[in-house]
């Protein structure tokens, strides 16, 4: 042990164009390489490798979702780009197990990939086949070291947690609760459901008795957690709510979730989610509860049943869309030229119906204009076509762009008026943002280059 501790292993410096080899590592948080000189020494049978530097990097969480091997891919880029002076001054054999290099040439690759390939042609970089560890335990080191060097996320202390269930067995149905707080104090609540209801609805239950309790702890911010994937994709709003008692439960949900700064619904697995559970087996067993456990009975549904004569009421949102499809007042005399072949008297506007109607047809009732394309466009009023042209000029994804680009767009989203591009200028001459902003440069600094297409797993 003196005799190793004595000679420790250090980096070898590589002599000029000497053959040099690379090694890459990759786990899911982090990537390694390793330059590595192989010479013969004296007193070895077999040339000996020897270090000549390395590099590891931490991936962020974008990063971290790359497949495997895109991460190798990766891990080679950042070394041309840290290591230049090697890559430029040496030739470099890849040695791996994987096979980057049918991934790294592959003519069909497009995405990072394609453009990392670009930046990697110039070195001309040798790939071969990894026959044995060698070197490759000193880049698995580095990575797993650089891993467990990785600080620990520090939970967020300012959340309450909300664990929620519901249960619906023979004997009746019930509900369970466990409110905890950031420093790991708990609150049980066991909820007996003395009306019938299903499992779903339970779970609403328990859900809305969680932020009940939340709102008048005055708590400002909680996580829910439950086991019901149904309750959580319909609170999140990626679901939709078809029955109309889940819909009214969401609907009760949303109102009080509004009390609160910070909120939200997650999905967990039912192994983590067992204390809720048991609480919720308990009121539907109507068995009795632990101490320092709360006893809540329901005898009514926390929110209104809907009856037949709230389902007839007509939805307002369906009345809105249906008086967005009014007939405009411009296609009127396009309709009845094509329907019953009447012209104004106005020679001059005759004309023009009879121009235009060629480019037109009716669908359902409703005139559409059909493009250069082929495409129907749905023919909408003047008020509703600069609706659309505002919501794309500076709407949540608007991107201030010129007129022509504007209506082109409107187009090609399906529709039409007469007076698109007149509305369109007089839109963008009146945008404040526009004004100041249009004058600045918005090309790139140098010319767009083609990419071609990638690994069509890699990306």
């Amino acid at each position: 042990m003196k005799k190793q501790l004595a000679k420790p292993p250090v980096l070898a410096a590589p002599i000029d164009k000497e053959p040099l080899l690379l090694y890459v590592a990759a786990n899911s948080q982090t990537f390694s390489v390793a330059i590595v000189v192989e010479r013969k020494e004296t007193g070895k049978e077999y040339p000996v490798q020897r270090p000549v530097y390395y590099i590891s990097e931490v991936l962020i969480e974008s990063k971290q979702r790359y497949p495997h091997w895109q991460k190798l891919v990766y891990g080679v880029f950042m070394a041309s780009r840290k290591l230049k002076q090697y890559f430029l001054g040496h030739p470099i054999t890849m040695v791996s197990s994987a096979p980057l290099g049918d991934i790294i040439q592959n003519r069909e690759a497009t995405g990072w990939i394609a453009k990392w390939a670009i930046d990697l042609g110039p070195h001309g970089l040798k790939y071969a086949p990894r026959t044995a560890i060698k070197s490759e335990a000193l880049v698995d080191f580095i990575n797993d070291w650089t891993e467990l060097q990785m600080p620990e996320e520090k939970p967020d202390n300012t959340y309450w947690t909300i664990h929620f269930d519901g249960s619906r067995q023979l004997e009746g149905s019930g509900a369970g609760v466990v409110l905890t707080s950031p420093r790991g104090d708990k609150f049980s609540y066991v909820l007996r459901l003395m009306f019938p209801c299903t499992n779903n609805a339970a779970e609403y239950e328990a859900l809305l008795h969680g932020l009940w309790m939340a709102k008048e702890m005055n708590l400002s911010r909680v996580r829910c957690f439950g086991d019901s994937d149904l309750v959580a994709q319909q609170v999140s709003g990626t679901w939709d709510s078809k029955d109309p008692l889940m819909a009214a439960y969401r609907r009760e949900v949303d109102a009080i979730a509004g009390h609160f700064k910070g909120y939200q619904v997650e999905h967990v697995d039912r192994r983590k989610n067992e204390a809720a559970d048991a609480l919720s087996r308990l009121g539907s067993q109507r068995k009795p509860v632990p101490p320092n456990t709360f006893l809540d009975i329901l005898h009514n549904p926390s929110v209104k049943l809907p009856t037949e004569e709230d389902l007839a009421i007509p939805d307002p949102e369906a009345q809105l869309v249906a008086a967005l499809h009014a007939i405009p007042d411009w296609t009127v005399p396009y309709l009845a030229y094509m329907t019953r072949g009447e012209l104004p008297e106005d020679e001059t506007l005759a004309r023009q119906i009879t121009r235009r109607s060629k480019s037109m047809t009716i669908v359902n009732g409703e005139l559409h204009h059909c493009s250069v394309t082929g495409a129907f466009q749905c023919c909408v009023s003047p008020e509703e076509g600069r609706e659309i042209l505002r919501e794309i000029h500076e709407g949540d994804c608007g991107h201030h762009a010129g007129s022509k680009s504007l209506v082109a767009k409107a187009f090609r989203h399906g529709f039409y008026w007469l007076t698109a591009h007149a509305d369109a200028e007089d839109l963008v001459s009146k945008c404040d943002g526009c004004q100041k902003f249009s004058r600045r440069a918005h090309v790139p600094a140098q010319e767009l280059r083609m990419i071609p297409i990638t690994w069509p797993f890699a990306v």
